[in-house]
This record gives structure tokens, sequence and C-alpha cells, in this order.
């Protein structure tokens, strides 16, 4: 917020601007750091990663990247399954379930071709992280099936999916952290409107 005003000629401390806000109710919303382990093994295997955090791309459906986050409600987690296009940054597929499951990918990926209309000619890379989501055989045969070459981060390297876990890192910001959901339905409604809103 400081350097938002400074930005524009007001010049204030950090300090004044936190008690400004503070004075008016405002107050930051900060990041959880903790979330829930993922478990499970997978059936199949690790891949070569084909970005290497090059996220710079020219053409859409050509590379996207995917990957799962966690969200809390009053009757337990769910989890949300997104397909960003690196080209354009946007969500093109995306999907939510009670179980961080196989097919919630695979569902958020199916929305994504879908949704992009890609002749399955077109050569397409999908980047995600190790899970075992997407190491198992069955996505993979999916990638297969739609002529996708499958690219993987490396071993606990986040930033090799910088992409998504910003889209992640400002979904919660905005939008997750600001409320309390009583269950599955509250967070598809309010995060059909936050995504849709965004594209």
């Amino acid at each position: 917020m400081q350097e938002i005003l400074a930005e524009k000629g007001v010049l204030l401390s950090v300090y004044r601007v936190r008690k400004l806000m503070r004075e008016n109710g405002l107050f930051p919303i900060t990041g959880h750091k903790w979330r829930p382990q993922r478990t499970g093994k997978g059936s199949g295997r690790y891949l070569d990663n084909l970005i290497n955090q090059n996220f710079k791309v020219s053409l859409p459906n050509t590379v996207w990247a995917g990957d799962i986050t966690y969200i809390k409600t009053s009757l337990g987690w769910v989890y949300l399954a997104v397909v960003i296009d690196l080209c354009t940054k946007e969500v093109v597929g995306y999907s939510i379930s009670r179980r961080a499951s196989t097919e919630l990918v695979k569902r958020a990926f199916a929305n994504a071709l879908l949704a992009s209309k890609r002749d399955t000619d077109q050569k397409l890379v999908f980047h995600s992280d190790r899970g075992t989501q997407y190491s198992s055989k069955s996505f993979q045969k999916m990638c297969e099936i739609y002529n996708v070459t499958p690219s993987m981060s490396a071993a606990s390297n986040p930033f090799d999916n910088a992409v998504v876990e910003s889209f992640f890192s400002s979904a919660k910001r905005e939008e997750i952290y600001r409320r309390k959901y009583l269950d599955i339905n509250e967070v598809k409604h309010y995060l059909f409107d936050y995504i849709e809103a965004v594209l």
C-alpha cells in the first residue's frame, strides 16, 4: 500500500500507512503457510522439466501448467485444480472436489481441452509438479490420448511452476481467505465468480 501511494505522489512511511489503515478498520490479509500434506503413492513416473522456468510463451494453447491447492470449509477440506495457459496467464480449466485425486486433475484438464477447442494435432506441453495425481499412469495416458507432452517440476521446487503458484496466492489473498466457506457448494459458487471475473 505504501509503495502504491508513493507512486501516486503521497509520501508516507510504512508505519504511518499501517496506523491509518488500522484506524479505518483496514487490515492486510496474509497468506497461510501451512497446508495439509498430500498423501499416496504414484502409479507412474516422474518426467523431464521441459519448461525450465521459461514462462514467456508466444502462442496460446502451446504450454499449459496446472496444480492443486487446498481450501478449508466448515465441513472439511476441498481441493481446487486449475489449468493455466502460460501465454495468456489465464485459467482455461478448473475443477473442485472433496478429494485430491487423479480424477480431480483429469476433470480440470478435460475442462481446459473443451474450453480451448484445441486441435489435437497442435503440439501442447502440460507442466505440473510431481504430485501423485499428475505422475499417475491414468493422467499420463490421458495426455497421450490428446497428444499432450507432460513436463514436471524438479523435486520440491515451487519456482518451476511459479505462474500457477502466483495465481493461487492471488486467489487466496483476494477471495479464499476473505471468507469462511460452509461446504463445497459455497466454494464452487464463489470461486466460479472469482475465476470467471479474471478470465
